[in-house]
Formats: C-alpha cells, sequence, structure tokens
C-alpha cells in the first residue's frame, strides 16, 4: 500500500491529507501540521494552498491565524478518504508496528468508526488483531503510535483458534465487524 501512496502523491502531500482525512471536521494550522509531519511550514503551506485550489481542503480564518481542513463537500472528498485511509497515515502506521511480529499475527483491521469514515478527533482507533501475540506487547508496539496521532487504539486480541472458532460459530460481535466497513492493515488482511 505503501507503494500506492508514493506512487499517487508526494511525501508532503501524503504527510498532508493523511492528517486531513483522519479528523476530517478538524481544521489544523500550518505550524502544527509542520511539527505533525516533521516537514518545514513553508513547504506545508505550498502544498495546502495546492489543495485548496483544488478544492480539497478549506481554508478558514480563525482570527489572525488561518486553518486548513479536509473539504467534506468535495465531490471526491470520499474517494480521496478512502485511498488515503487505505495507503497511508493511521493504517500504515499501525501496519508497520504489527509488521515486526511477522507471520504472529495472521490479519489485523481497523473497524468502527475510522473504518466507516465517521470519525471524530477525539474518536479512538479499533483495531482487531488475529494471531499469537502478548496482549501487553502488542499494546506497547502502539503506544508511540497513540501519542503521535493524539489518539487512543482499542485492541482486540483473538488467537487463531478462537476467531475460527467464532466465525463459525456466528459470533455476533466478530460477524459484525467483519461485515463492516474495515481497513485491512496487515497480514492475510491485505
Amino acid at each position: 500500500m505503501e507503494k500506492i501512496a508514493s506512487t499517487l502523491f508526494g511525501k508532503t502531500r501524503q504527510a498532508v491529507l493523511a492528517w486531513l482525512m483522519q479528523s476530517p471536521v478538524r481544521g489544523y494550522y500550518v505550524r502544527e501540521l509542520a511539527r505533525l509531519t516533521g516537514i518545514g511550514p513553508g513547504t506545508i503551506k505550498y502544498e495546502l494552498d495546492n489543495l485548496v485550489e483544488a478544492d480539497l481542503v478549506t481554508r478558514i480564518k480563525d482570527g489572525n491565524r488561518v486553518v486548513y481542513q479536509a473539504n467534506t463537500h468535495s465531490p471526491v472528498y470520499e474517494d480521496l478518504r478512502a485511498i488515503v485511509s487505505k495507503t497511508s497515515g493511521i493504517p500504515l502506521a499501525i501496519g508497520k508496528a504489527l509488521n515486526r511480529f511477522g507471520s504472529k499475527i495472521e490479519q489485523a483491521y481497523i473497524y468502527g468508526s475510522l473504518a466507516k469514515g465517521t470519525n471524530q478527533s477525539r474518536s479512538d482507533v479499533d483495531l482487531l488483531v488475529v494471531g499469537e501475540v502478548p496482549l501487553a506487547t502488542l499494546v506497547s508496539s502502539l503506544s508511540s503510535i497513540e501519542k503521535t496521532i493524539q489518539r487512543e487504539i482499542s485492541v482486540r486480541l483473538i488467537s487463531r483458534q478462537e476467531f475460527a472458532e467464532k466465525m463459525r460459530k456466528r459470533d455476533r460481535f466478530l460477524g459484525g465487524v467483519m461485515k463492516g466497513p474495515l481497513i485491512p492493515v496487515t497480514g492475510e488482511a491485505r
């Protein structure tokens, strides 16, 4: 997925869109995006100006400062949000963190409000992980991502055997998760 993102968007655009699309109703200041992405404010401002001109981002005056947010009324907003959510931002960061466990994680999905596109700036990230990893180790590996994205990652960890059994028994919770919108982040899910 990372290759798709780098083919479609430059590094700065990927970073800016990842932040704007993960919290579409929240506004960001140029310096805030620069701090979050590690990219200089001049470069961020240039990218934001291009995105505003393309009507993908809105520019809103906030007193003496300006905030930028995703233009949810753009005709391509939903498509762009779907591409960004699958190729960069939170899913990519979580996928990289989980990849270190290798074959111990069979599959992992983001579900809930982030996958549905209804998340708010303070929404948690719901993560279903199927594998054989100690929960404490898994949670620890995600803690730096939580700090960066300023959201809690709620992990639901189940073993391969438990996953298969619950699917066979048509577990209500797991069935609902698997039928709903999902963003695959690692393993066979991708």
